[in-house]
């Protein structure tokens, strides 16, 4: 059932006894699992939140904090996605599928800024692909983070072992 902001922020404080669910300080805000711009009406679903502090919900804003744990850590059994999405496959908080490897197929909010700023800092940038990509079934892409003078600047040396064996970068 789809609550109003209000209800929304009551009953998933209600649900945690007023405490985050990650690390049981007092909660201060109700966070949207999934990202509410990815639902058309909003997303204000009890099974689509969580009341976390302050800390953790940037935590959860970095998708630092995963979706699967969050819904875990509140009881919550019933998975909420937006329509048409595929309920066996894992997504971010942002809404891009998250593969086994550790790489993200980006999601419709690709271009959003606050998306982007948020998996900038949890360090997740890196390692978000071109939504068309689908592990296992292309050759070689290029992760879409900041890019200078054609080569790609997200990636360091502490996070490429998902690459081994999957990609092959060539300076021409």
């Amino acid at each position: 059932m789809l609550l109003s902001r209000e209800q929304f922020k009551k009953q998933v404080f209600e649900r945690s006894q007023q405490l985050c669910v990650v690390c049981n300080a007092p909660a201060v805000d109700a966070h949207h699992i999934l990202e509410r711009k990815l639902f058309d009406d909003g997303g204000y679903y009890i099974h689509n939140g969580v009341a976390v502090c302050a800390a953790c919900h940037l935590l959860c804003e970095y998708t630092t904090i995963v979706v699967e744990k969050l819904r875990i850590a509140a009881g919550i059994t019933t998975t909420v996605i937006p329509a048409g999405w595929d309920v066996s496959l894992s997504y971010d908080k942002w809404g891009n599928i998250v593969w086994p490897s550790g790489l993200r197929s980006a999601g419709s909010l690709e271009h959003d800024t606050g998306m982007r700023r948020a998996l900038a800092a949890g360090g997740f940038l890196g390692v978000l692909m071109p939504s068309d990509y689908v592990e296992g079934k292309q050759d070689v892409f290029r992760p879409l983070g900041e890019e200078q003078d054609g080569r790609c600047r997200c990636l360091s040396s502490t996070n490429l072992d998902c690459f081994v064996d999957e990609i092959m970068f060539v300076d021409i």
